[in-house]
């Protein structure tokens, strides 16, 4: 959505992306997968600071990079089954469990035994319990 809501029709061409370190590589393959797409080619010119894990024991930051690494899986299998901005519009909108009322409602429906896709760990570094 920040491509097609707002630097497509702002007319913003240099993007700076600011994220956590272990947060950094998936963060790189969205953007570049997204923001390299055509049609149209638009010229953008992307870079990437990264902001140190700060605040975080090393078992929740080593959470969070296990985490990030399925994660980063499945982005990079996503960039090959949508290659156009159009296909990437569809899946964002019709299927994504987070951007979709029909995912969002199962999600909700589910019970906690369900979310045990996220680890303990991750959840506390979230302040989730």
């Amino acid at each position: 959505y920040t491509r097609t809501s707002h630097t497509d029709w702002n007319g913003w061409r240099h993007l700076l992306v600011i994220t956590s370190a272990f947060h950094m590589e998936r963060s790189k393959a969205i953007f570049d997968w997204i923001f390299c797409q055509a049609p149209p080619l638009m010229g953008y010119h992307i870079s990437y600071l990264i902001a140190p894990n700060v605040g975080l024991t090393s078992e929740a930051i080593k959470a969070r990079r296990d985490k990030e690494a399925g994660s980063l899986k499945a982005v990079q299998r996503f960039e090959k089954q949508y290659p156009t901005m159009a296909d990437v519009y569809q899946f964002l909108t019709q299927q994504h469990g987070f951007y979709t009322a029909s995912k969002l409602i199962e999600r909700a429906a589910t019970t906690t035994e369900d979310s045990s896709v996220v680890s303990d760990l991750v959840k506390k570094s979230y302040g989730q319990s």
